[in-house]
């Protein structure tokens, strides 16, 4: 019985894929050592069991489904690897998205402050009509500023030919004397 040596023919004798008769045929008994005696049996003498070769359909149906869970395993192996990089993608996406979600929000906040700080200076800044009112105004100020000074002046030199026309007069009454 050299069959009942393999490895494979073990796995599927382990496996049940034999039937009851291939089974009992192949059945593994211990042997028994046993002294020789001087009297050896004959090849006639030993009851030879009748061996069925296992037949290439089951073999090719246990081939069949160590191959389908082999590859199976391996597809799933595969598949949950596939799996894990795509969700730590999607992972390091949405880390992504959402530093760019927060620095868009900070720019959205730095626009409105800008809004209200330019609202602000606008409330507080004149306008076109304003500045040109202004300038008009500004220009009345100064032409009335002028006037004045330039009647002051004429009032100071009229105050100066005055004392000059007195202090003669006092030198000519000081001459006189």
């Amino acid at each position: 019985m050299i069959g009942l040596k393999t490895n494979s023919f073990r796995i599927i004798y382990r496996a049940g894929l034999l039937s009851r008769s291939q089974r009992a045929a192949f059945s593994i008994t211990p042997r028994s050592f046993q002294a020789a005696t001087g009297t050896q049996k004959t090849e006639s003498e030993t009851p030879k069991s009748k061996s069925k070769p296992i037949g290439g359909f089951r073999g090719g149906i246990f081939g069949f489904l160590l191959g389908a869970t082999v590859a199976g395993s391996y597809g799933f192996y595969y598949l949950i690897d596939q799996y894990q990089k795509a969700s730590s993608l999607v992972l390091s996406s949405v880390d992504e998205l959402e530093k760019t979600a927060t620095d868009v929000k900070d720019y959205v906040r730095k626009i409105d402050n800008m809004e209200t700080l330019l609202g602000d200076i606008k409330s507080s800044t004149a306008e076109k009509d304003e500045l040109i009112q202004f300038k008009s105004d500004w220009r009345k100020q100064v032409d009335i500023i002028m006037k004045d000074y330039l009647e002051l002046k004429a009032h100071l030199w009229r105050v100066e030919q005055d004392l000059d026309a007195a202090n003669a007069k006092i030198a000519e009454l000081e001459e006189k004397k």
